[in-house]
């Protein structure tokens, strides 16, 4: 089932929105580490450099929600979301509507200036770049993880993250003749499930009492020694709309001795009505997949946000394209030079696509 429909979402129950309430909209804050915790979902502006443009990512501004102050929901739907005139839309848990004044602003970002594959050596290219790269630390910065601990590699969807992950894991597993143990809870999304076709050991946990006990335990039942462990689980469930446990990867992480366990958050349905939280790199899970247009309704791209303490087990990939590589030989022999600058150098294969990256830009603004 592809989505739910929730309820969940902290809106104001009176018709005009103040300040207070445009805050909640269209999240509700909830931390990775604590369900309880209420911490600031406020994103830090980016830092100034050298290829600026007139859309560069701009301070924090108030503008629009002066601009929102005292609007009634029906006049603020009508002018941000004109596609929803004379219709229903119930699948917010499977993408949620873009706004109108996000496609104009990418369409007039597009219009006025000018970008190359950052692949290529021009001033086109490098101002596209540099943009990417802004972009990548404020996505990060916008799930408050810091990047200093954290690396953001770009993907179509969480799907594709989730797929990147298990894809490194066998790759990483059988340089190092170490069986892959996966493990995955029930209320998983397909793309979840789908992963134990790539393991000979998996395990389903058919409760958060089963996943409890599991942990409890150290690990009993899990991944034995020189086996190397994934066990992946949705923040979300997209039958019922509940969510699960986000303690889990930490305690994992401080109980799990015998062999080495990795954490894969599929945060794709909770990410659409919650604020994640990934300030505290101790508690936060190894990795986490996700998609952002169920967050913005567009661009049509994801994520993986990788824990670089636990980036070792993703190294070991061999497949390689694009930009991944620094130098290759092809005839008579089988030499290359892998990337090794930054974790998502050496994940993104291939051309990014950097005009859905600016338009994430105008997204989060």
């Amino acid at each position: 089932m592809e989505s739910s429909c929730n309820s969940a979402g902290g809106y104001p129950t009176d018709r005009r929105l103040s300040r207070k309430d445009m805050h909640k909209l269209p999240f509700i804050h909830i931390p990775i580490s604590s369900l309880a915790d209420d911490v600031s979902s406020e994103s830090e502006p980016a830092e100034d450099h050298d290829y600026n443009t007139d859309f560069t990512t701009p301070p924090t501004s108030d503008s629009s929600l002066e601009e929102c102050q005292g609007e009634e929901v029906e006049d603020f739907r009508d002018r941000e979301y004109p596609q929803l005139k004379g219709k229903v839309y119930l699948d917010h848990g499977g993408t949620t509507l873009y706004a109108k004044s996000l496609v104009e602003e990418f369409s007039a970002d597009l219009i006025a200036n000018l970008y190359g594959n950052p692949h290529s050596a021009s001033t086109p290219s490098a101002l596209a770049g540099h943009r990417v790269d802004a972009i990548r630390e404020r996505a990060l910065r916008f799930f408050n993880a810091d990047p200093e601990h954290f690396d953001l590699v770009f993907v179509a969807n969480a799907t594709a993250a989730i797929k990147l992950v298990i894809d490194c894991f066998k790759d990483h597993a059988a340089s190092s003749n170490t069986p892959v143990w996966y493990g995955y809870h029930r209320d998983a999304h397909t793309s979840l499930v789908g992963v134990r076709e790539s393991t000979k050991m998996h395990r389903c946990f058919t409760s958060d009492e089963e996943v409890d006990i599991w942990i409890n335990s150290g690990g009993l039942g899990g991944p034995r020694a020189r086996q190397l462990g994934l066990f992946a689980y949705p923040g979300q469930s997209n039958m019922t709309g509940r969510r699960l446990p986000l303690s889990w990867p930490g305690r994992i992480r401080k109980g799990f001795h015998k062999a080495a366990t990795y954490t894969l958050l599929d945060a794709a349905a909770l990410a659409s009505t919650a604020q994640i939280d990934l300030s505290d790199a101790a508690t936060a899970p190894d990795f986490v997949a996700l998609s952002f247009y169920k967050i913005f309704g567009f661009p049509n791209i994801g994520a993986l946000i990788v824990r670089k303490e636990s980036a070792h087990v993703l190294k070991d990939r061999k497949f390689f394209g694009g930009g991944t590589v620094e130098m290759v030989i092809s005839i008579n022999d089988t030499w290359h030079a892998k990337k090794d600058t930054s974790i998502h150098d050496r994940l993104e294969d291939g051309t990014l696509p950097f005009h859905s990256i600016f338009a994430l830009d105008h997204a989060m603004n």
